[in-house]
């Protein structure tokens, strides 16, 4: 809900607009994910762009409940919305990783996968430890056992996180 929501005014110096500045335009800044700083007064899937970065693929708030979840779920692209079925963290970084692999300058990538976060879902197998939680069902089958999955989320960020340093080539220790 959009009520009370405070935006970013389109007119702030955030850390795109800081960079482009500080280096005479050389990088090229893309934003992926959750950006929780627009409404439909200023521009909704336009306001990343109208605020200095150049690329944005994402979810313009926290996932709506009842209509959206991490499998099923309103991905922007800019000014244009369209459904996405891909697990959202793993969209995020794809869509990240698609767009540093075209970019032909100096870039700033900004990955917000909103994981850990309500809805509580269980992520992909290959992206948590099965050994260590249990989750057998989609969701919680009830709000007591919601810290299992809350955990194999923060796993999943991780594993995404990961994922996108190796197509960086930055191998991690």
């Amino acid at each position: 809900v959009e009520t009370g929501q405070q935006p970013l005014l389109s007119d702030e110096i955030c850390l795109p607009r800081g960079l482009k500045r500080a280096t005479e335009n050389a990088y090229q800044c893309g934003l992926f994910g959750k950006w929780h700083l627009s409404r439909s007064a200023n521009g909704r899937g336009r306001h990343p762009l109208a605020c200095g970065w150049d690329k944005y693929q994402g979810m313009l708030r926290n996932l709506e409940r009842g209509s959206e979840d991490y499998y099923s779920w309103n991905r922007w692209d800019g000014p244009n919305v369209s459904r996405c079925s891909t697990y959202a963290p793993t969209q995020n970084v794809t869509d990240a990783l698609e767009w540093v692999h075209s970019t032909r300058q100096p870039w700033l990538a900004w990955i917000a996968p909103a994981v850990p976060h309500v809805p509580f879902m269980k992520p992909p197998e290959t992206h948590y430890d099965t050994d260590v939680y249990n989750l057998p069902t989609i969701e919680p089958p009830d709000s007591s056992y919601n810290i299992p999955y809350f955990k194999a989320m923060i796993q999943a960020g991780d594993y995404e996180l990961g994922r996108f340093l190796a197509g960086q080539g930055i191998g991690l220790v």
